[in-house]
């Protein structure tokens, strides 16, 4: 699989209202990497240095608990990988397994710092969008949690706080 065509980084969210021009600027940067099932991608606790976005197969994100793996996610063509580096320059927060053979598109952070300095339009739609996907993943984590607490309260016959 070669570089991706302005229509296909469309389908991310991550690019979603940058034109032709913008993209084909991203698209000059982008690394195509294979990865075979079973293979880490990224490891919990490393520093992260690239942005993923998923163009085959699927992955699995796993967070270390307690010394075991637990899935966080199962992410596929059109979503991403990496992000939550770009805003907090902390370590990676899980690891990511390829489930199947997979194609990922990287980016380097640096390559999306620079989109700052060379094309601010860009860059503020780029962390716009990213904005508005950690928050749709943060929401879905509350309504997860917000129902595990409503099953424990149940079956504890606790009441939920006021």
């Amino acid at each position: 699989m070669g570089l991706p065509t302005p229509d296909i980084l469309r389908r991310y969210s991550l690019f979603g209202g940058l034109v032709d021009t913008q993209l084909n600027h991203l698209i000059e940067r982008i690394r195509v990497d294979a990865f075979a099932a079973g293979t880490i991608i990224v490891r919990q606790g490393e520093k992260g240095d690239r942005l993923w976005c998923v163009a085959e197969g699927t992955v699995e994100v796993q967070r270390g608990v307690a010394g075991a793996p637990v899935v966080i996610a199962r992410l596929g063509p059109g979503e991403t990988i990496g992000e939550m580096e770009l805003i907090d320059m902390q370590p990676r927060s899980g690891t990511v397994v390829a489930l199947t053979d997979c194609t990922l598109y990287g980016l380097a952070l640096r390559d999306i710092l620079a989109l700052q300095r060379e094309d601010l339009p860009s860059f503020t739609l780029v962390i716009m969008n990213l904005a508005r996907d950690l928050s749709r993943r943060l929401r879905r984590m509350d309504a997860t949690a917000a129902g595990e607490r409503g099953i424990a309260d149940r079956v504890s016959g606790g009441t939920p706080p006021a």
